[in-house]
């Protein structure tokens, strides 16, 4: 059974005391990102009827987890970053 989109969420949920982040998803993306990780320290998957994981619980730890900005590149910066690009490319 997979879950409508207004059921579909993730909260992730930490504290200064244990150091690690509390997890909770139905989201696929954020499913497949998790189970890529290779450190966690508990995890637990809810499997579908067709065999895929729907749900997923566990706890990770804190390093694992950044919160960034976005970068704002104007035109010229952009250009460049395609010519370095371009080049890297051509070099193989």
């Amino acid at each position: 059974m997979a879950y409508v989109k207004e059921e579909r969420e993730t909260i992730f949920q930490t504290d200064d005391m244990m150091k690690t982040w509390n997890v909770y998803t139905r989201q696929r993306k954020v499913i497949t990102k998790l189970l890529k990780l290779t450190e966690f320290v508990e995890l637990d998957r809810l499997v579908g009827e067709n065999g895929n994981i729907i749900e997923l619980t566990g706890v990770i730890p804190f390093k694992n987890i950044s919160i960034r900005n976005n970068r704002v590149y104007n035109e010229k910066q952009k250009q460049e970053l395609r010519d370095r690009l371009n080049k890297n490319k051509n070099k193989e």
